[in-house]
């Protein structure tokens, strides 16, 4: 993967470097990688990170030799955690020094998701799927892991079964897995 910046995407006319996303491409494999590089703020969006989206995906989706677009965030504690809450102020949510107010139907919206490149993945390691539904619904396909020590808690056919079948389990059941030390009703 080679990281890249935008040639002439500023209003200088100069290269754009994202400071919120990382933006790479794997020459002449047909995928671009866009990762979420806020782990300090469990990759939470602020209105930086969703217009670096918006480039990144754009010029994915202009490149004829993208075929995959990958999505992932920086670290594993979080894809990402939603808005940014530091910059929610009485009015809503605002960052007009670098870009406006804090609306992540922009990213909903751009184009990539709905054309130009033939899948949009998101990838992760960890716990809790479906969280942050509204920018998920519009990926082709989340790729998900579990870390080694969840399945050495309670062995690989368990990890199997509670992954391939998706039940719904109750506390109590939970408990006498393993997952968890108490139950408190």
């Amino acid at each position: 993967m080679v990281k890249c910046p935008l040639a002439g995407d500023d209003e200088s006319g100069n290269e754009f470097h994202f400071t919120d996303i990382i933006y790479e491409k794997a020459i002449g494999e047909g995928i671009a990688k866009i990762t979420i590089n806020r782990a300090e703020r469990r990759n939470a969006l602020r209105p930086l990170t969703i217009k670096e989206l918006s480039r990144a995906f754009d010029d994915a989706r202009n490149d004829s030799s993208v075929g995959v677009i990958i999505l992932t965030g920086k670290e594993t504690k979080a894809f990402y955690s939603g808005c940014d809450q530091v910059l929610r102020t009485k009015d809503g949510y605002a960052d007009y020094e670098n870009f406006g107010c804090l609306n992540v139907l922009d990213l909903q919206e751009t184009k990539a998701f709905y054309s130009g490149c033939d899948q949009v993945l998101r990838t992760k390691d960890g716990y809790a799927d479906y969280e942050n539904f509204g920018c998920l619904n519009v990926l082709d396909l989340q790729i998900r892991g579990l870390p080694k020590p969840v399945i050495a808690m309670i062995g690989p056919k368990r990890t199997r079964e509670m992954w391939f079948l998706a039940r719904f389990y109750t506390a109590s059941k939970v408990y006498k897995m393993g997952l968890i030390n108490i139950v408190v009703l």
